[in-house]
């Protein structure tokens, strides 16, 4: 068994180098490089308590120092969506089913089977008669560890030196962006553009692994499945396998079938190429790869063919969460500053791992190879498809800064880790620093959901509020109040709300009329409340109308009236009020 090493820096590895290739035809020797040895789990678990004690630093700073009249939520990476994992939640507390409405529109729909963990802590909230959050961040925390752990055991399935495993979970964590390098340096090409005109850095999750640490549950538990699932494929394929791998590849397959289907079709693909591909090279069918492919196909299958009817084939959530879900990736050449060194040493694991290569080397190599294309993907999520490509560029830049470093002397292989360091470590850092000085002051990232007094109304309209009724604000007060009504909001996040610039429309419209015009458009609409916080204040004014009988053009001698509806004040406190928009409240004369 090999010993483990004191550091993970390349000058460490310059000794692991000649143990970096295992024989190509030996299984012993590489079930051997996936064993991992109680030393490496006592190491990763000092490197866990770190990070978890670097993840909290945000939590802490948003409950000690964070502003006292703000609301936050769920996830400080991706904050702005998170409420949508919360609908689901509540959804999953107030329901029996597992099926899950829309409730940042107000069209009819027939419910539909996603976002399965979050409905799952609203059930185990329900069931313990505790607030879902509370369930949520236990969650939260036990997928961390998970990830981390996760991450090291697709980089041990790969690595056989323990500095080179060590190091692949260092680039994995940092990430090794380039992006802030990148904007300092293009900085002078944006002036005059403005005082926020800049070079995006490049954060999504599927480029900076840190951050998917600090996103939300689904996100974490999706990237320790996609690299569990490559990991226990690799050793499923080798001669002398049990059926603990096909078990867990059964697993992580089904599990990202439920948590993250968007990159299941390019995982099966690469089993299935891979496949393919040594039966070309060997003009023999490697049947143990045949049956790994087969089971995860066997396995996904079922909910790839649900998902793509749901999302692509149903007339209304194919809109809403599939021609509306658009995440492209960026040009190739911003790749180079996106995945930085990760992308730059992979290609130097093909020294690194002379022929003839095992077969845990192809799959690592064409893992890398499959997940890059797959970002240009001709579909609308183009950027999902590559979740993982990080890590497996993390594990052969791994690979190959040790082979690098085994060519230097003490000084070059110093210097190398130091750039590698100075290179990588900025982009991740200022993000890590952004991230936590957001908690206290809610920028650059707007991380808070709304004022207490919102968050106290939108609590009151869910206790007063049915499943069949609409509730119409801004786009920001919606965001968050669809996470707290049973009903439906008219207009609340761009991507899942139907037909966005027409909702829009009618909210500006509505805002900017008068209060017996309001009214009318809102019951025209079939909007029952009308949320006016300190946004809406800030479009227009708004107050209470009653309801009238307006006159109906009728022959000579017939008189009809049609009653116009009313705006009556339900809710008030501080700047926050609700209307209901009643088309029974009509004046009382005086006698």
């Amino acid at each position: 068994m090999d010993t483990v090493s004191p550091v993970s820096s390349p000058a460490a590895l310059a000794s692991d180098r000649a143990t970096a290739t295992p024989p190509a035809d030996s299984a012993r020797s590489t079930q051997h490089a996936a064993l991992i040895a109680p030393a490496e789990w006592r190491w990763l678990a000092v490197v866990g308590a770190v990070l978890l004690a670097l993840l909290a630093v945000p939590y802490v700073a948003w409950l000690l120092h964070g502003p006292a009249d703000l609301v936050h939520v769920g996830s400080f990476w991706y904050p702005g969506d998170f409420p949508v994992y919360l609908a689901a939640m509540d959804q999953g507390a107030r329901s029996g089913s597992w099926l899950i409405h829309d409730r940042f529109t107000p069209e009819p729909h027939q419910p539909v089977f996603m976002f399965p963990v979050y409905v799952g802590i609203g059930k185990i909230a329900a069931l313990l008669q505790v607030a879902p959050l509370l369930v949520y961040y236990l969650g939260e925390l036990l997928g961390r560890v998970a990830l981390l752990a996760a991450l090291y055991v697709f980089a041990a399935t790969f690595l056989r030196s323990l500095g080179q495993r060590r190091l692949a979970v260092a680039l994995m964590v940092m990430g090794t962006n380039l992006g802030l390098w990148g904007a300092v340096l293009a900085q002078p090409l944006y002036a005059g553009q403005g005082d926020g005109a800049a070079l995006p850095l490049g954060a999504s999750l599927e480029v900076m692994t840190l951050g998917v640490f600090l996103a939300p549950l689904h996100l974490m538990l999706a990237l320790a499945c996609t690299v569990l699932a490559i990991a226990a494929f690799a050793v499923a394929i080798e001669p002398g396998a049990t059926w603990r791998p096909y078990a867990g590849l059964a697993g992580a397959v089904l599990g990202l079938a439920l948590v993250h289907p968007f990159n299941l079709p390019v995982v099966c693909g690469l089993f299935g190429l891979y496949t393919a591909l040594r039966w070309l090279a060997t003009r023999r069918w490697p049947w143990r790869a045949v049956a790994a492919s087969a089971l995860a196909g066997a396995v996904a299958l079922p909910l790839l063919l649900y998902n793509y009817y749901a999302f692509r084939v149903e007339p209304f959530w194919s809109v809403v969460y599939g021609q509306q879900n658009t995440v492209s990736s960026p040009e190739p050449l911003r790749l180079l500053l996106d995945y930085g060194l990760v992308l730059l040493l992979a290609p130097f694991a093909l020294r690194a791992w002379p022929r003839p290569r095992d077969q845990r080397q192809w799959l690592a190599l064409l893992t890398g190879l499959v997940l890059l294309l797959a970002l240009y993907a001709p579909v609308p999520f183009q950027r999902r498809l590559a979740f993982g490509v990080q890590p497996a560029l993390a594990v052969l830049a791994a690979t190959g800064l040790a082979w690098w470093a085994g060519r230097l002397g003490p000084r070059g292989r110093r210097r190398l880790g130091l750039a590698a360091v100075a290179l990588a470590l900025p982009t991740a850092l200022f993000l890590y620093v952004g991230v936590v000085y957001s908690a206290v002051a809610n920028t650059p990232l707007t991380v808070y959901v709304a004022t207490r007094e919102e968050w106290q109304a939108g609590e009151w309209l869910a206790a007063h509020m049915t499943p069949d009724e609409v509730v119409l604000g801004v786009e920001q007060s919606g965001s968050w109040l669809a996470a707290l009504v049973p009903g439906r909001v008219w207009l609340g996040h761009d991507g899942i709300t139907y037909d966005v610039p027409g909702k829009r429309a009618v909210v500006e419209q509505v805002l900017h009329s008068p209060p017996e015009d309001a009214a009318r458009l809102l019951a025209e609409h079939g909007v029952k409340y009308l949320f006016y916080g300190p946004r809406e204040r800030a479009e227009g004014n708004i107050g209470e109308t009653p309801g009238r009988l307006e006159p109906l053009a009728a022959p000579p001698g017939i008189h009809g009236f049609r009653l116009l509806p009313a705006l009556r004040r339900i809710y008030q406190q501080g700047d926050v009020e609700i209307y209901l928009v009643d088309q029974t409240w009509l004046p009382l004369p005086d006698y």
